[in-house]
């Protein structure tokens, strides 16, 4: 335990009921966890317990220990989550041994399971009322995949909503999409402008269709309405037409032959665009 003490990196204070769990890390690694009891002395709060956990046990030690502990390492952070007197009973205690310490915005899933990891605005995920990290934000949607019987989701579609988890940095909004309540923001993958005014109709003559359909399509149309001229320069027959970028309202035309999901008012030409 005393080299452990002197090659301390960081130690992590969070509060659970009345006690504190401590956390010492070292290189990024956690080198044990214990649970620290606080006593009231005249000169104020000091160690009272302290016992490091083994599994499912508790070792007690010398509260000394938690001491050397705190002195030995190169920085103390007490979690966000501790309340407001926990807070200040552990700074009046280091107070006491001239030791200073850092409240940080902490994992509380991690801090919960004597796991150190902060976070930020930029990497925090909200769920429920917490704030969660990354890792944990994540093995909760495979937990909630695994519970939903979601095991006909491919691959990749498990990648997209893990994506989406970490862009939108909300778990409840991931998780409601599996119980059938879409939200446009994330289901919506691409859109065309709807704006129909300058675009330039393809010419029917110009389509390479089969060629049982394409005398028919000539003999009735001269050229496309707009909606369905959008749609075949954005790779309706699976390529786009690369010069007609600035046709399609200045947007870069796709590529590939994606499918397309086509809304516009009733008389627009979305019939022929699926018959196409």
């Amino acid at each position: 335990m005393s080299q452990q003490v002197a090659q301390v990196d960081t130690l992590f204070l969070h509060e659970v009921s009345d006690r504190y769990t401590v956390v010492a890390e070292r290189d990024g690694s956690r080198v044990f966890r214990g649970v620290l009891e606080l006593k009231d002395t005249s000169a104020g709060p000091r160690p009272g317990k302290f016992r490091v956990k083994r599994d499912s046990t508790e070792d007690p030690r010398d509260p000394d220990l938690f001491v050397d502990l705190a002195r030995g390492a190169s920085r103390i952070r007490i979690s966000q989550q501790t309340s407001r007197e926990g807070r200040d009973e552990l700074q009046e205690m280091l107070d006491g041994y001239q030791l200073e310490a850092l409240v940080v915005r902490t994992c509380r899933y991690c801090a919960g399971s004597g796991r150190y990891s902060p976070i930020t605005d930029e990497t925090a995920i909200k769920a429920d009322r917490d704030y969660i990290c990354q890792d944990c934000a994540i093995r909760e949607l495979e937990r909630e995949l695994s519970f939903a019987g979601s095991g006909g989701l491919t691959g990749a579609a498990q990648d997209r909503l893990e994506e989406l988890l970490l862009d939108v940095q909300d778990l409840d909004r991931i998780t409601n999409l599996l119980q059938g309540n879409l939200d446009p923001d994330l289901t919506k993958f691409d859109e065309i402008s709807a704006t129909v005014e300058d675009v330039n109709p393809v010419k029917t003559a110009e389509l390479d269709l089969h060629p049982d359909l394409q005398p028919r399509i000539e003999d009735r149309f001269d050229s496309l309405l707009p909606v369905q001229s959008l749609s075949v320069r954005n790779g309706l027959f699976g390529s786009a037409d690369p010069s007609s970028a600035d046709d399609a309202n200045g947007g870069s035309p796709r590529t590939g032959g994606d499918d397309q999901l086509v809304v516009s008012a009733t008389a627009t030409g979305k019939t022929l665009v699926g018959e196409l």
